[in-house]
């Protein structure tokens, strides 16, 4: 180009090729540092304990996913070597190489650029002198003609004078210009050769420099395949577990099980008992139905508790595993309620063998309304319908007398109430009156938790969020309370409260 910039072009290009790959060694050694970094710190969580407490095929894939990982930790650091002795060490010694080929082909283009480039401001330098004098030349022998006598030979002799200097400086200009024309033809023989050396170290550089990575990206898709092999290892030892397997070789080797047995009886000493005559036995055993019947129940919804009857403190039905239609019966005997949707498909059962040796048990409502069996004798009943409504007019007749009872229980707690003794009014720490309106003690205060409707009269009607003072607190569950949003007295169900 002019003025020989291409050549300090390409020069400049050489020398950014030479950072490049200074740039790429930084960058390998960092990375080499990450990968052995990162292979220490794997054998030292490798060299940890995981799954000590675990057995069967689940401490197998544990102890496996340690082996794994202490295998990875090595192969990084495997990783690292090489990275040192095939990428870095190869890119440095290359680096070198290229820089000391460089240097002579620059210094000798440099030199013979700088020649030139000096003999080209040389002969720029006599051009304009030559001109100069030349034109000054021009201006005496102008002047020639308008001069007389002794100014005329003064002229002609600096004339003279002036043609021997642009005489004499025209030829150096010539001979500046002859040699700057060799150096030039030197120059581009040179250039030639040194550009063609420089094309062929730049090519050298690129295709090194490619391969060179290339390699490295070799090793580095080698270092996650091998990783990847590590991982498959583990995932094949955890399709060897099973959640079931591993809680029965837990129960085999710790002797679990799901037999829940009696607690310590009382031992009387004092009447002559020793500690060999009570043996622990199993009184319920534990199964997968019972646990997830147990999970659903926590998982419902919270709904209102059961009501609380004089009957529940008076009788406690523990669960039964006997015949339906026996415990229905038993129910009713002791005042329940039975469960009539099972006695009706009972007797209304296709069967009449199963419906005669089930009817055996049912006792006769219908004659004495007693509610005693009839043992050793077999009833057929032939109107299953009959014996149906008759069982629901029983029932209906035992809840009226159980509402009767309830009534004059109530109604015994509130005369009782009414004889309380009056005290002075004041306020509890929550500002909540300690006193009713008629002068009534508040033994404390509480919160409805649910909705509650009266179903007989005696009752107190209330809502979820009142506020409640309590009078009377009885053992069957039933307190006697003030509504104090409207004075409203009765007797509410204790469980559907919370103290305050």
């Amino acid at each position: 180009g002019r003025d020989e910039r291409g050549s300090e072009v390409v020069i400049n290009r050489l020398h950014q090729g030479a950072q490049s790959c200074e740039e790429l060694m930084r960058f390998y050694k960092e990375r080499i540092a990450l990968e052995e970094e990162y292979s220490r710190r794997l054998e030292a969580i490798s060299r940890r304990s995981i799954g000590t407490y675990e057995t069967g095929n689940l401490r197998e894939a544990f102890e496996t996913l340690r082996g794994e990982t202490e295998q990875m930790a090595k192969s990084h650091s495997n990783q690292a070597k090489k990275l040192q002795n095939d990428s870095l060490k190869t890119l440095s010694s290359f680096s070198s190489t290229f820089v000391a080929n460089r240097q002579p082909v620059e210094h000798s283009v440099e030199k013979i650029r700088k020649s030139k480039q000096a003999m080209n401001s040389t002969v720029l330098r006599l051009k304009e002198r030559y001109q100069a004098e030349t034109t000054k030349l021009n201006t005496l022998i102008a002047q020639e003609s308008l001069l007389l006598g002794r100014e005329q030979d003064k002229n002609r002799q600096k004339i003279h004078l002036q043609q021997e200097l642009v005489s004499e400086v025209r030829q150096e200009y010539q001979i500046s210009v002859k040699k700057l024309q060799e150096l030039q033809a030197t120059w581009i023989d040179e250039w030639r050769l040194s550009s063609a050396k420089l094309q062929e170290m730049e090519v050298s550089r690129i295709d090194f420099l490619l391969a060179n990575i290339w390699e490295y990206t070799n090793s580095v898709s080698s270092s996650c395949v091998n990783d990847d092999a590590a991982c498959e290892t583990v995932r094949k030892s955890l399709e060897q577990c099973n959640a079931q397997q591993e809680i029965d070789l837990f129960v085999q080797k710790f002797g679990t099980g799901r037999e829940i047995y009696t607690t310590e009886p009382f031992v009387d000493y004092l009447n002559g008992e020793s500690d060999g005559q009570f043996r622990p036995r199993v009184v319920n055993t534990l199964s997968s139905e019972t646990r997830s019947s147990s999970d659903k129940t926590l998982l419902q919804p919270q709904t209102a508790p059961p009501l609380i009857s004089k009957k529940d403190t008076d009788v406690i039905m523990a669960p039964s595993n006997e015949d339906p239609l026996r415990a229905t019966l038993e129910d009713l005997k002791h005042g329940g309620n039975g469960d009539m949707h099972r006695l009706k498909e009972m007797l209304n059962d296709t069967d009449p063998s199963q419906r005669r040796s089930r009817m055996s048990e049912v006792p006769d409502f219908r004659s004495s309304g007693s509610s005693q069996t009839t043992t050793g004798t077999t009833r057929i009943l032939t109107r299953p319908k009959s014996m149906i409504e008759d069982l629901e007019q029983y029932q209906q007749q035992e809840a009226q007398k159980r509402n009767a009872k309830r009534s004059s229980f109530h109604s015994g707690i509130r005369s009782q109430s009414r004889s309380s003794i009056n005290i002075p009014a004041k306020l509890s720490n929550n500002g909540l009156p300690m006193v009713t309106r008629n002068g009534k003690r508040v033994l404390k205060h509480a919160k409805a938790l649910f909705d509650f409707s009266a179903t007989i009269d005696g009752e107190l009607t209330f809502k979820e969020g009142d506020v409640l003072s309590v009078l009377h607190m009885q053992e069957d569950g039933w307190w006697e309370c003030e509504r104090i949003a409207n004075g409203a007295v009765g007797l509410a169900p204790y469980n559907y409260l919370e103290t305050i």
